[in-house]
């Protein structure tokens, strides 16, 4: 379970919006579904402090993503998109310092990063592109205003109507070279486009929806989430769909990715009995390709 001041600073955050909790849409899953279920999501994003134009030990990764549905994964069968009860998901992450840049393979690195945090907000749909989505680029952050990179972003952040959804932050545990590695990618130049994939663990700290996935289900409990996701240089053939990552590429991003987050729905605070569960998913998460 979490720490005490993770709860209280959970609670502040909670307390905060509580104010504005019925001017925002609702969320809820299909049927009233709780268990494992599968996030599907598309971003932009790119890096600050590179070197020569490089990703190197100091470059840190942020970016934004839109959330298009949640789906149960064993049947493959969808419990949510964009549009139910008029809410669309999208949020902000970054603080994703990357630790080492080590190579692999024929034009390959792998990359580790520590530290991280996600913001997602459930606003009224429309927001995000009714102010021009992801072809903002940089310049998104600065009229949501904040510095590039921040955690607030235009038309995602600052949307009357909306409220904080789930405040989060990537936990070590996904690299055995380096044990505070919060981040582990891979990413290869001799395909084209460029590609790469990238996973890593989170924890549910603040937001609305705080205690509907606060479930420990990952890593003994420490995580909540367990996401992985494809990525490429944007704008070429082979990458993700324009649809699925929010569209063009605009000026200023590097790349875009999707695929999916793991994670649990309850109506409360998780069980031991789901603890456990979450452990055997963790399983087979982890048995899900990975290249890293």
């Amino acid at each position: 379970m979490k720490s005490m001041s993770t709860l209280a600073a959970a609670g502040l955050a909670l307390g905060l919006l509580a104010s504005n909790a019925s001017a925002a849409p609702t969320f809820e899953l299909a049927g009233g579904y709780t268990g494992e279920i599968e996030i599907k999501f598309g971003n932009f994003e790119s890096f600050a402090n590179l070197t020569g134009g490089q990703i190197g030990p100091g470059a840190v990764n942020f970016g934004t993503l839109n959330i298009t549905s949640v789906e149960n994964p064993l049947l493959a069968t969808q419990l949510w998109n964009t549009g139910v009860n008029g809410a669309e998901l999208t949020g902000v992450f970054g603080q994703i310092n990357v630790s080492s840049v080590t190579p692999s393979g024929i034009g390959g690195v792998d990359i580790l990063s520590t530290g991280g945090v996600l913001d997602i907000y459930i606003n009224p749909v429309g927001s995000f592109a009714g102010v021009g989505g992801y072809t903002q680029g940089l310049g998104g952050y600065a009229a949501g205003g904040c510095a590039i990179g921040g955690q607030c972003y235009n038309g995602i952040s600052n949307v009357v109507g909306g409220e904080l959804f789930l405040s989060l932050e990537w936990v070590p545990g996904v690299s055995l070279v380096d044990p505070t590695a919060t981040v582990a990618g891979n990413f290869t130049q001799a395909t084209f486009p460029a590609t790469g994939t990238a996973q890593g663990f989170l924890r549910v700290v603040g937001g609305a929806y705080a205690s509907n996935f606060d479930t420990d289900g990952f890593l003994g409990g420490a995580a909540d989430m367990f996401a992985q996701n494809d990525f490429c240089t944007p704008g070429q053939q082979g990458c993700v769909s324009t649809a699925a990552a929010g569209g063009l590429p605009p000026t200023g991003w590097q790349l875009r990715s999707n695929d999916p987050v793991r994670a649990f729905f309850v109506p409360e605070p998780g069980s031991l009995a789901l603890i456990g569960l979450g452990l055997s998913a963790f399983g087979f998460a982890g048995n899900r390709r990975r290249k890293a």
